[in-house]
């Protein structure tokens, strides 16, 4: 996967996020993986989303703010979207003229 945006390029492959700021550093994140969602997608880590739900159970639980609201999960959902269309269309979504992102 790869998000060609106004200040940079994150490209996902196999685990491994490089992300290229538009004329500064460059950042790897992750590292190379031999299995997972290409051979089959849903055939990845669900460490990240067992952190999530259980910051949420943890929030209800105790009347708290969770780290990651609902506000934040539409963003990421919105962004999901809009990289769905652009592969189904071939055409650039530009969040902010759709008013996609608050």
């Amino acid at each position: 996967m790869e998000l060609n945006c106004t200040r940079g390029t994150a490209k996902l492959k196999a685990g491994e996020l490089q992300v290229a700021f538009a004329g500064e550093k460059t950042l790897t994140l992750g590292a190379r993986q031999t299995t997972g969602g290409v051979a089959n997608p849903m055939n990845f880590d669900h460490a990240a989303h067992r952190t999530v739900l259980k910051d949420f159970i943890r929030a209800v639980q105790g009347g708290t703010t969770p780290a990651v609201t609902g506000q934040s999960a539409l963003r990421v959902q919105q962004v999901i979207e809009a990289i769905m269309t652009s592969s189904k269309t071939g055409a650039a979504v530009d969040l902010q003229a759709s008013a996609m992102i608050a």
